[in-house]
Order: structure tokens, then C-alpha cells, then sequence
């Protein structure tokens, strides 16, 4: 079984801020960098924050296919209704606005209450799946 290192994400998106500093080290300055730093951490971390949920999908059903074809309309719902006000009800366009926001204040929503919604509704979505999965995992198995 593979895993994931958090460290190696990390190390993954520090290269990329470094290569767009040596890139562009004349049009970048030094508060631009914190700030994709500080985007690209949050984004890893909240990411993150959707594995029970995926890791339900694949316990409960079973199967890689239907896995991989949730992964792909989430991605799809999410550029469906990025740009909308109630986007923050699909967590990966409310991941992705409320990091955006870190770096570009005008990318996010328009007022506060609509953070804390979608702060809440990934809050609800994250412990929901770690409260099945740990349901699931009592449940006696049948092996056939």
C-alpha cells in the first residue's frame, strides 16, 4: 500500500513557489511568496481534510471505478459552480475559493458568512465520513 507523506507535498509545492521566485524574482517580491506559501499550505491541509470522505466511498462500495468516476465529478461539479455564491456547499470549490482568498482578496466570497458556512459544511462532511468509516469498521465482516 502506498502512501502519501505530508512532508513530501510540502517539499512538493515549496519547489514550485521557488520556481516561480527564480522565474520572475524582478515582479515578485517577498510578501507574494508568504502569500503562496501560506495559500499552498492551506490548500494541502484542507485537501487533506476530504480523505475520509473518499476513503468511505472506496470502503463502502467496494469498487476503483466508482472511486475514480466521484473523484471526476467532484472535480467537475467544482468548475460547474466555482464562481457561484453557494459554491461553498461542494467542499473542493470552497477549498479552493477560501485559499484563493488568502492570496487574491477579490477570488473569494463576498461576505464573511459564506467562510463560515463552508468552514462548517467541511467541518460536518469531514467528521460524517470519520463517523461512518469508524461505523463500518465495527461492523462484523463476512468473508466469503
Amino acid at each position: 500500500m502506498r502512501t502519501i507523506s505530508i512532508r513530501y507535498l510540502d517539499i512538493e509545492s515549496s519547489m514550485t513557489i521557488l520556481t516561480l521566485w527564480v522565474s520572475f524574482y524582478d515582479r515578485i517580491s517577498g510578501a507574494d511568496l508568504t502569500q503562496m506559501a501560506l495559500t499552498s499550505g492551506a490548500s494541502i491541509i484542507l485537501f487533506l481534510t476530504l480523505v475520509p470522505l473518499a476513503s468511505l466511498v472506496a470502503y463502502v462500495t467496494r469498487n476503483i471505478i466508482t472511486v475514480i468516476v466521484l473523484g471526476v465529478t467532484s472535480f467537475f461539479a467544482t468548475t460547474i459552480v466555482l464562481g457561484a455564491d453557494f459554491s461553498y456547499i461542494v467542499p473542493t470549490s470552497f477549498i479552493y475559493r477560501f485559499c484563493m482568498f488568502i492570496f487574491d482578496p477579490d477570488t473569494g466570497y463576498e461576505n464573511e458568512l459564506s467562510n463560515w458556512i463552508g468552514i462548517g459544511l467541511l467541518i460536518i462532511y469531514t467528521l460524517l465520513a470519520l463517523f461512518l468509516l469508524f461505523m463500518q469498521s465495527k461492523r462484523t465482516r463476512v468473508s466469503s
